[in-house]
């Protein structure tokens, strides 16, 4: 967990989860917070020199990285501003979708119609990651003592 204090002098929290794939022996980044520039700094920090441009107004955001410091890997980002938790979650299930077809394409795997199933099983494996990072991270924020 990081906190970051925006203009106001308000701490910003920001977490960083990293998820494991055990079947693909991959891993793939979250983070998750209330403030974009928060966010893309926490990621700055974690990865440096990476440079994620974070579009300004999504409540969440997927790539891939491809770099000679940082390595492959895919980057999940939840911005949880001005956002109720049905909307989160809702973020959460389209994310998964772009995290599976990119952490398949890197390892060089094809998604037909005979072989989805491993698509599916790893969008079950990555919703549930995700809800479970969503769930310590706002357990976390919640215990925040006012600084």
């Amino acid at each position: 967990m990081m906190f970051i204090f925006d203009n106001m002098n308000e701490p910003t929290t920001t977490t960083h989860f990293k998820k494991e794939i055990p079947l693909f022996h991959a891993s793939y980044d979250i983070f998750i917070g209330s403030d974009g520039e928060a966010i893309k700094e926490h990621i700055d920090e974690t990865f440096s020199n990476l440079g994620v441009e974070l579009p300004g107004n999504a409540l969440g955001y997927t790539t891939m990285i491809d770099s000679a410091l940082c390595g492959k890997g895919v980057i999940v980002i939840l911005n949880t501003f001005l956002s109720d938790q049905v909307e989160v979650e809702k973020t959460i299930y389209h994310e998964a979708v772009h995290v599976t077809w990119m952490l398949l394409k890197a390892l060089g795997i094809t998604i037909t119609y005979d072989n989805h199933e491993i698509q599916a099983y790893l969008i079950e494996h990555i919703i549930t990651d995700m809800l479970s990072a969503l769930k310590e991270h706002d357990t976390n924020n919640n215990d925040v003592v006012d600084l």
